[in-house]
């Protein structure tokens, strides 16, 4: 009787072995899923604020531009040419564009003279598509 509770012991032990390693591979296979994960969306997090760290610069120095009276070249902002924005400008409108496309709209921004003042005031300020 002692020899085969012994065996029962063994094979016992040799189970828990396999289901402990079994165990660990998938807990390190989730944290490494976890930490892939985590990576990818702060990478895509930061591509988003830079990319809106520039329009809110070229927002900014368009209305500086307009409202103001200062003089500041839209064009001369850096940091736009890794997203391949394009500017237009209308009379008291501006479009940046991530692309040839009329849909692709990064932001608007539009200004008129509400008071009747003759000073140019912020009417819309988006961003992304209208």
């Amino acid at each position: 009787m002692k020899k085969i509770w012994s065996r029962w012991k063994r094979a016992l032990t040799i189970e828990y072995a396999i289901v402990m390693m079994v165990l660990v591979a998938a807990f390190s296979a989730a944290v490494l899923t976890t930490a892939t994960l985590t990576s990818q969306s702060a990478d895509s997090y930061r591509d988003y604020t830079e990319k809106k760290r520039y329009l809110d610069s070229v927002g900014a120095a368009y209305i500086a531009n307009r409202c103001d009276g200062a003089s500041y070249d839209l064009d001369a902002i850096e940091g736009g040419e890794p997203f391949g924005y394009y500017l237009e400008q209308y009379s008291d409108t501006l479009y940046v564009r991530s692309g040839a496309s009329v849909d692709s709209i990064d932001l608007f921004i539009s200004l008129q003279d509400t008071d009747g003042d003759g000073k140019l005031e912020v009417v819309r300020y988006i961003y992304g598509m209208l």
